[in-house]
C-alpha cells in the first residue's frame, strides 16, 4: 500500500520507484551517494558545481559503476559571470567591498581558509561562462540521464538534451521564474518540490 501512494507521475518521468530525489548538495552529493539513492529508488544526483569538466566526467563514470538506475548531475548556471576563465581574472573584476566583508566574516566566525589537500584549486578554474559552457558539453555528452540547473534557465539545452533521451529540470525561486520554465519545456522544482502537477506542461 505504502508502495502505491509514493508512486506520482514524477516517478515515470525520471524513470525512478519513488519520488525522492537527492539534494545535489555541492561536492557532498558524490557519486557513492548519488548512486546508492538511486540504487534505493529515488534519483540521486551528482553536486558538480564546483567541479572542472575532467572531474564532473570522471564522477560520471563512477556512478555509473555504482548504479544501472536513473540519475542526474547538478551544476548552476548563473545569468551574470565573468568571461575569463582563469581565477585572477574572475579576482579582478570582484569589488574590494565584498572582498573586505568576506574577510571580516571569516575572522568573526574563525573559518578557516580551506586544506588544499582536501578542497584541491580544481586546476584553476573559475566559475566563468567558459568553465560553465564546458561543464554542459560533458553533460551532453555524457547523456547524463537527468540535468538539474541548481540555478538559471537551462532552456538553451533542451533541444540538445532531449535529443539525447535527456530530461532537465530546473530550481526555480519564485513564480514567474517556475512560468518561465514552463514555457520553455522544462521539469520545474521550487524550494526541492516538483510543480508538475501544478504546470503539467512542464514536463
Amino acid at each position: 500500500m505504502a508502495e502505491h501512494v509514493l508512486h506520482t507521475p514524477l516517478c515515470d518521468i525520471l524513470g525512478i520507484k519513488y519520488p525522492i530525489l537527492l539534494a545535489g548538495l555541492g561536492g557532498a552529493s558524490t557519486p557513492e551517494l548519488a548512486a546508492t539513492v538511486s540504487n534505493a529508488g529515488g534519483l540521486g544526483i551528482l553536486g558538480a558545481a564546483a567541479l572542472s569538466p575532467d572531474e564532473l566526467s570522471e564522477w560520471i563514470s563512477r556512478t555509473r559503476k555504482l548504479t544501472d538506475k536513473p540519475f542526474g548531475v547538478d551544476t548552476l548556471l548563473p545569468a551574470k559571470v565573468p568571461s575569463g576563465g582563469s581565477k585572477s581574472a574572475m579576482r579582478a573584476e570582484l569589488p574590494q567591498a565584498h572582498i573586505d566583508f568576506a574577510k571580516r566574516f571569516k575572522e568573526r566566525h574563525n573559518i578557516p581558509n580551506p586544506d588544499p589537500k582536501k578542497y584541491p584549486s580544481r586546476g584553476g578554474f573559475a566559475l566563468s561562462k567558459d568553465f560553465f559552457k564546458k561543464q554542459i558539453e560533458v553533460i551532453l555528452d555524457e547523456k547524463v540521464p537527468v540535468y538539474v540547473a541548481g540555478l538559471g534557465d537551462p532552456s538553451f539545452i533542451l533541444e540538445d538534451a532531449h535529443a539525447r533521451g535527456m530530461k532537465v529540470i530546473a530550481i526555480a525561486g519564485a513564480v514567474k521564474h517556475a512560468k518561465r520554465f514552463q514555457e520553455g519545456g522544462v521539469i520545474v522544482t521550487q524550494a526541492q518540490h516538483v510543480l508538475s502537477e501544478r504546470f503539467p506542461q512542464a514536463v
